[in-house]
């Protein structure tokens, strides 16, 4: 969702230090992630299970987004796997950014679907597209990369401070940037 590159120009950091950008980088696709409670970074062909709750849902919502390519979707009447049945393209309609919308009716108890989707640290030509990280979270990423360079520093960071007379405050969280986290928070799942 960022480039080693455009995060070593806007560090300042020598080319040596690639490898601690890549994990940095790594660290904080998976931090963002788990904050917002579903998948951003670009995946291929990831397979997401989807068990219905109910018997007349028509849209279900994909943990990846945005979907760019939907290359299977399967159903079966207990858990996908078995006995599945694929589907033709044109029972079901992209909706949204992450839905899928079948035509025909409800989507049986278990549907299994296979697609690309998510962003990339820069756009990319397809087929197909790949988007580019919108820019506030391409920001919030580099505020977070600087934070956790901070972090793993030689200097330390207070993070609880405590008075004579027993009390005591938190500050800082120590692994998130505040604007890193409200963007995240902001952006979250709320299901």
């Amino acid at each position: 969702m960022i480039t080693i590159a455009r995060l070593r120009e806007e560090l300042r950091l020598p080319a040596d230090r690639d490898g601690d950008l890549a994990s940095i980088i790594a660290e904080t696709v998976g931090l963002w992630e788990a904050e917002t409670r579903r998948l951003w970074a670009w995946r291929e062909d990831h397979t997401q299970v989807i068990l219905p709750f109910t018997d007349r849902l028509s849209t279900i919502w994909l943990e990846l987004g945005p979907v760019a390519e939907v290359t299977q979707v399967q159903e079966s009447q207990g858990y996908p796997g078995e006995t599945a049945t694929t589907l033709d393209a044109t029972i079901y309609t992209q909706y949204g950014s992450r839905g899928l919308r079948r035509l025909d009716g409800a989507w049986a108890p278990g549907v299994r679907v296979t697609y690309s989707g998510g962003y990339a640290a820069e756009t990319a030509a397809g087929p197909p597209v790949i988007p580019a990280t919108p820019p506030e979270i391409a920001r919030a990423f580099l505020i977070q990369a600087r934070f956790r360079l901070a972090r793993t520093g030689d200097a330390n960071i207070a993070i609880q401070s405590q008075n004579f007379e027993g009390g005591s405050g938190v500050y800082l969280d120590p692994y998130m940037h505040p604007a890193f986290a409200g963007l995240a928070k902001r952006l979250a799942r709320k299901v």
